[in-house]
């Protein structure tokens, strides 16, 4: 088995909390702020969470609570102490990401939410649908690093079957990526994908843009909450983090700080200093040791899901909308087909694009990130040309019926498709 950055994760993850002098012990289950299938706006509490606590149950010597804690809470009980003032705790995953606001160091968010858009988004095939799945000869990264990849490994190794068995039977990028990054803790190779990505002035721009497009997302979201400050601290977890590294290697990361601050400034229309950014070279750990170091009780996950739809008007579709509370006014993915309401999804791209193009008339895209103008130039030709038809794809692939309650942001699908194809195609323009 090999673990990596771009790997997608199990929806929850069980931890056991020794108990404070008389109080019980509790079996925490980590998990993402979702739907279950069957309708409803709730936290999912897969079959995977009940068998794993049965199998472990009868082993332990104590009494055991099981408590469900969101994967975006357990990050800042660890940070809170070192990090006053409101914060923005940002876990990072494979298949998606998580995200929840603090004030003054409680224990429970202002609100959490939680989108498909994460580390596979920047190395994966874009949708687990059609002709986007299982296509890593359509893959920007792979097709970068595939004969280097190639020449490193011993022929006939274990790690050359793994490779085989990623290209040539599962064509899985994600994993391509994952196995890449895996090996840089292998002490009898050298092969090093961080330092490669560091040093790569086009494939750096799809992370780059990525990291823009969740604090754009979540500006919306405190924005639309009411929130009236700018976040002093951003908090990030998750193995899929560590990429942030990639795109500023300076420490304490002061131009993804500024760029961060750029965002939040320029969609809540509020001055700030710079923001605090966190982030551990053990990102996973952070999850289980803020359970460790908290006094947790059932009152933490009592706080609102809620998610930006992702259009740019004054109706519901530009709302912050609560997952238990505004079932009746969320519309469905049917009315997406009327009023044109796509059209509002696709405005709120493109005004995350002509922000993003504001920044850099006035940043160093070259001398902050090592990033070529020339790779920016190719995204802005291609960007806008197929966002509805993203929109199309991500809905197809993450079988969303139109009789259901629409369930999570719009916002990304449509990025999701344009970043698979941005490094595809600078992965094909010759490197200077």
């Amino acid at each position: 088995m090999h673990t990596g950055i771009a790997k997608g994760r199990s929806s929850t993850q069980c931890r056991i909390s020794p108990a404070p002098p008389n109080k019980q012990s509790s079996i925490y289950s980590f998990s993402t702020a979702r739907l279950p299938k069957g309708g409803g706006f709730a936290f999912k509490a897969p079959e995977f969470s009940r068998v794993t606590v049965k199998a472990i149950l009868p082993k332990l010597t104590l009494t055991a609570g099981i408590m469900q804690l969101p994967e975006s809470i357990a990050p800042y009980l660890h940070y809170r102490t070192a990090y006053p003032g409101l914060s923005l705790s940002l876990d990072i995953g494979g298949g998606s990401s998580d995200i929840a606001v603090f004030k003054n160091a409680t224990n429970s968010p202002e609100f959490i939410s939680s989108f498909k858009f994460a580390g596979n988004a920047i190395f994966g095939d874009g949708f687990p649908y059609g002709a986007f799945a299982s296509s890593s000869d359509n893959n920007g990264f792979v097709k970068a690093y595939r004969k280097n990849i190639e020449n490193t490994v011993q022929k006939g190794s274990q790690r050359e079957l793994i490779l085989l068995d990623i290209l040539e039977s599962r064509k899985d990028s994600a994993d391509f990526s994952s196995f890449l990054f895996s090996l840089e803790n292998e002490e009898d190779i050298e092969f090093n994908y961080t330092d490669f990505l560091k040093q790569d002035r086009k494939l750096k721009l799809p992370i780059l843009i990525f990291y823009g497009a969740i604090i754009y997302y979540s500006a919306n979201l405190l924005l639309k909450q009411g929130i009236t400050e700018i976040p002093k601290n951003i908090l990030f977890s998750g193995t899929a983090s560590k990429t942030i590294r990639i795109i500023d290697t300076q420490a304490g990361n002061p131009n993804m700080s500024n760029l961060f601050r750029y965002f939040f400034r320029q969609v809540m229309g509020i001055e700030t200093g710079q923001i605090n950014i966190a982030l551990s070279d053990n990102p996973k750990e952070i999850t289980c040791k803020g359970v460790l170091r908290a006094d947790i009780d059932e009152n933490i996950t009592n706080c609102p899901v809620v998610f930006w739809l992702g259009g740019n008007d004054d109706s519901v579709w530009s709302r912050a909308l609560n997952k238990s509370k505004d079932i009746p006014d969320t519309p469905y993915y049917r009315d997406l087909e009327t009023g044109g309401n796509k059209t509002l999804i696709e405005n709120s791209v493109n005004h995350f694009f002509d922000l993003l193009d504001g920044y850099f008339r006035g940043a160093n895209l070259e001398g902050d990130f090592g990033i070529d103008n020339s790779a920016y130039l190719k995204f802005k030709q291609m960007r806008s040309s197929n966002i509805t038809d993203f929109l199309e794809q991500g809905l197809k692939a993450f079988y969303k019926s139109p009789e259901k309650h629409i369930e999570e942001t719009l916002f990304f699908y449509p990025l999701i498709g344009i970043l698979n194809k941005l490094s595809f195609e600078l992965a094909n323009t010759d490197k200077q």
